[in-house]
């Protein structure tokens, strides 16, 4: 009796429990990006890239050189990462499947992510910059980065539905109950203004910036899933 063709290259739970967990560490890495950017330690490191203030081991680092170079630290290994996941996928899932589009688009994301983050550093747009390049630079930073945060989401989830794929073989109406998900959309929206309130009031705070942006980081995680399943997941079936 031949094999049910849902059933083919299935990914392993250790690759879907890698890529929600790759999602969660690229997540961390830019909340300390954004501790880089409050306490001004954008500069610690000078203007040399990837190399700190020139060398590999720091002599009596200050504290703004620690918060930088611990940022570049974590960003190298998320390059790596990124390039598991997608060897990782690639390796796992049927030919034309919409998981190896959006790992090879978190791929190239983390790339651009790379090279902005140098641009920053090589043109001296950090810390208390006031040329007039570091407004779009840092716009495009931010673009990128939420885009890179949806390609691994999408990837993530994508690998997720191939199981539930497979189990329910295809019956859309029961695979997924979106009103959960929607309500915890709601929910977050509704912490997002509180969130906002506070940050104006307690006058932006380093943990509090820390803390909305987690909150937004999460609340466009939660959108692009649910897009995702409205939109993409039926694709799948074909």
């Amino acid at each position: 009796m031949p094999a049910d063709s849902n059933t083919h290259k299935l990914p392993s739970s250790a690759l879907r429990r890698f890529a929600w967990g790759f999602l969660a560490y690229s997540i961390a890495v830019i909340l300390w990006g954004t501790i880089v950017r409050a306490t001004g330690s954008g500069a610690g490191c000078g203007d040399h890239w990837p190399l700190c203030n020139g060398t590999v081991m720091q002599q009596s680092p200050t504290m703004e050189t620690l918060i930088e170079f611990f940022h570049r630290i974590t960003s190298g290994i998320s390059l790596i990462g990124v390039l598991l996941l997608l060897v990782w996928t690639w390796r796992t899932t049927e030919h034309g499947h919409l998981a190896r589009r959006s790992a090879v688009a978190s791929f190239l994301l983390m790339l651009v992510e790379a090279i902005l983050g140098a641009l920053l550093v090589k043109l001296g747009l950090t810390a208390q910059s006031q040329s007039p390049l570091r407004a779009p630079f840092l716009a495009m930073h931010l673009t990128n980065t939420l885009l890179l945060i949806a390609a691994l989401a999408l990837t993530a989830h994508l690998l997720l539905w191939m199981l539930a794929r497979a189990l329910q073989h295809g019956n859309r109406g029961k695979i997924w109950n979106n009103r959960p998900l929607t309500l915890f959309i709601f929910g977050l929206l509704l912490a997002e203004y509180m969130l906002g309130t506070l940050n104006v009031v307690l006058l932006a705070p380093v943990w509090m910036q820390v803390v909305h942006l987690l909150a937004a980081d999460v609340l466009w995680v939660a959108l692009v899933v649910l897009t995702a399943r409205l939109t993409l997941m039926p694709r799948t079936l074909n």
